[in-house]
């Protein structure tokens, strides 16, 4: 390769490393409940540096505004999803403001305020597939990895708390470094195979270990993506 293809190479690498975001949507509704919001501290303090990350606490107008919470100027190529699926499965639950008068985030909130497409969006959210599935989506979302179903996360300890953080931070890690689709797809499924050994190798048991086990096979099993038929 001659200087100025590694040039290129080494400036597009740049640039998808930082047009990555982490998104965190907590919902007031599922309260104590909410696993989204209970790995908010975590997360904040492992990701500080990179990559940009952004609680979504209250709705914003469309994903570009909510880009203003962090002062980011790169539109997102990648983004890695923390959220809740509507009852309706028409998108994500959101809060909503006293100014911004929406608890859906559908297709079209992500492609408010520009015409940006995203390359990959790694929804880590229960039943994600099911929203993502719909026709609508496909306009503003290239490629998906998601769940077929169902993620149940047990925080009550801190050895659980411990497991689905380390989960929640490789998520994150298989979406910055795999170079498409079937690749962070493989390093997504390795973190949970990661963990599972993990857990299964500590046995606490009397702190949640066996939930842990049951819920992170299940998680494994319900792994899909974009390509794969319903």
């Amino acid at each position: 390769m001659n200087m100025w293809g590694w040039i290129q190479r080494q400036w597009q690498e740049w640039s998808l490393r930082n047009s990555i975001l982490v998104m965190l949507v907590p919902w007031l509704e599922r309260g104590d409940a909410d696993a989204v919001a209970a790995l908010i501290p975590a997360l904040k303090q492992k990701l500080r540096h990179f990559p940009a990350l952004i609680v979504l606490d209250r709705a914003r107008h469309h994903l570009h505004d909510a880009l203003k919470l962090n002062a980011s100027r790169i539109a997102p190529r990648r983004i890695v999803l923390f959220a809740h699926p509507t009852d309706a499965h028409d998108g994500f639950a959101v809060n909503a403001a006293n100014d911004v008068d929406i608890t859906v985030l559908r297709a079209d909130w992500w492609m408010g305020g520009s015409p940006a497409t995203i390359d990959l969006l790694v929804a880590q959210v229960c039943d994600g597939a099911s929203v993502l599935r719909q026709s609508r989506w496909s306009d503003a979302v290239t490629n998906w990895i998601s769940f077929d179903g169902s993620i149940d996360e047990y925080l009550g300890s801190d050895v659980g708390r411990e497991c689905w953080t380390h989960v929640a931070e490789g998520v994150v890690g298989a979406t910055v470094n795999g170079s498409n689709l079937a690749s962070v797809t493989m390093r997504v499924h390795r973190v949970f195979v990661d963990e599972l050994i993990t857990v299964h190798d500590r046995k606490n048991y009397s702190a949640g270990d066996t939930i842990n086990l049951c819920n992170l096979e299940r998680a494994l099993q319900l792994l899909v993506n974009s390509e794969e038929n319903p």
